[in-house]
C-alpha cells in the first residue's frame, strides 16, 4: 500500500471516529442523570441524542459520497 493511500484512508476515518466519540460522550452525559430540573433534563437529552443522530447521519453521508467518488475514479484509472 504506497504511503499517499494510507495518509488518505487515515483522513478518511475522522468523521466515523468523531461520530463515535460524539455517541459515546452523549450516552455517557444521558447516562449521569445529573439533578437538573426535569425540562432542562428533556431538552439537553433530546438534543443531545438529535446531535448524534445527525453526527452519524453525516458520517455516512459523506462515505457514501466518498465511495463513489472513489469507485469513479477506479473506473476512470482502468479505461486509461
Amino acid at each position: 500500500m504506497a504511503s499517499r493511500d494510507y495518509a488518505l484512508a487515515c483522513f478518511a476515518m475522522v468523521p466515523g471516529d468523531v461520530a463515535y466519540v460524539y455517541l459515546g460522550a452523549t450516552l455517557a452525559e444521558a447516562a449521569a442523570g445529573t439533578d437538573r430540573l426535569e425540562s432542562t433534563r428533556i431538552v439537553q437529552t433530546v438534543l443531545l441524542v438529535s446531535a448524534a443522530v445527525a453526527t452519524v447521519l453525516v458520517a455516512i453521508a459523506i462515505s457514501v459520497y466518498v465511495r463513489k467518488h472513489l469507485r469513479r475514479l477506479d473506473g476512470d484509472a482502468s479505461t486509461a
